[in-house]
């Protein structure tokens, strides 16, 4: 193997132009890109995705761009990075779809996406979570789409529900209480409510026990 590894470039310079929502600090801070260190089209990259949290944060989604503009002068590269804002969006109308068993109340008492409110990532990202942690869905996915008035976006909870209920059954003897056996039923999501119950059933020719 022949290996031509040519001139070493670094970073240089750092400009942000067109931000007004988000300070230039803020947005330095997030990139992470400092001058004199080994220039990186990777570490380019995930300081535009980095921007791109910020203002997403505020809820800047449709007509945000941020665009990086790279310029070599001898063994530099200097990015200027051209923001492109628009307006940020608000929440218009929330839909839940695919629970066939659990009701809909017990998914969106869960929500914190509000309509009405700036749709900020943290917000959507708390609201997904919280979902799925109910443990009565296999998958929640989301999905956003434009309302076409302004900037305003409708947002899709989709869930897959999961089996909840569980059943199992046993024997066992001891010289204490002889040939026992038992069954139990659970369900952690009864009649889709959101509520949780279980049945414990014991029986032998010394003991018999109930537990609901």
């Amino acid at each position: 193997y022949t290996v031509e590894e040519g001139p070493f470039y670094s970073f240089g310079d750092v400009t942000w132009q067109g931000n007004e929502a988000i300070e230039t600090f803020a947005l330095d801070q997030a990139a992470s890109i400092r001058a004199g260190t080994a220039f990186s089209q990777e570490k380019l990259n995930q300081a535009t995705s980095e921007a791109y949290n910020l203002y997403t944060e505020k809820g800047y989604l449709l007509e945000l761009q941020i665009i990086p503009e790279t310029r070599v002068e001898n063994d530099s590269v200097d990015v200027a990075f051209t923001i492109r804002e628009g307006r940020p969006s608000t929440v218009n109308e929330v839909r839940i779809v695919g629970n066939t068993r659990t009701r809909e109340r017990v998914i969106r008492r869960e929500l914190t996406l509000i309509p009405g409110n700036v749709l900020r990532r943290s917000v959507l990202l708390r609201s997904h979570r919280d979902v799925f942690a109910l443990g009565f869905f296999e998958d929640v996915g989301v999905d956003y789409s434009p309302t076409g008035e302004g900037s305003d976006i409708d947002v899709e909870f989709r869930v897959k529900e999961k089996s909840s209920g569980t059943a199992t059954a046993g024997a066992g003897f001891s010289s204490e209480t002889g040939l026992t056996g038992f069954l139990e039923f659970g369900h952690n999501n009864l009649f889709g409510t959101g509520k949780a119950v279980n049945l414990h059933l014991e029986r032998g020719s010394q003991r018999e026990t109930y537990d609901v």
